[in-house]
């Protein structure tokens, strides 16, 4: 593995999803490069804040189609969410005291969303796209009932 490729991967069936998945992935890649090149909190400080900005958008992003389709466990896959959040920003605070973060702190925080998407995202995606495919098909009754009465 060179610096910039991460050995986990957040993939789930759906590519949306997925697409924001790598962007996160990526970015802390790009951290994980950074610590093992022993780079200064200048640098290691704004890839945070990177991975900050992404995993955010991203969680409210999924939390808010858990809760539009009424997935029953999204308070859960919240807190999760809630739990990962910690441990980044537990990273931002220590860089912002010069205590620069370990390969193995970020290798561990990429497993971790490893482990997230692998437990919570994919059962949570599935429910989304049951919703979706429930919603069009009451859409698609609607409209023949719809044509039937005109």
């Amino acid at each position: 593995m060179d610096n910039t490729t991460s050995p986990v991967s957040c993939d789930t069936p759906c590519p949306a999803v997925d697409r924001e998945h790598d962007i996160i992935v990526k970015a802390m890649a790009g951290l994980y490069a950074a610590v093992l090149e022993h780079r200064s909190s200048d640098v290691i400080g704004p890839l945070i804040d990177l991975v900050v900005r992404f995993c955010t958008e991203h969680f409210s992003h999924e939390e808010g189609l858990m809760r539009e389709c009424g997935y029953a466990h999204a308070d859960s896959h919240a807190s999760a969410h809630q739990f990962l959040m910690g441990q980044i920003l537990d990273l931002k605070k220590r860089c912002l005291r010069d205590e620069l973060p370990s390969a193995v702190d970020v290798m561990r925080l990429l497993r971790g969303l490893s482990e997230h998407c692998d437990i919570w995202d994919r059962q949570a995606v599935h429910a989304i796209q049951e919703s979706i495919r429930d919603r069009r098909r009451n859409e698609r009754a609607e409209l023949a009932l719809a044509a039937l009465a005109s």
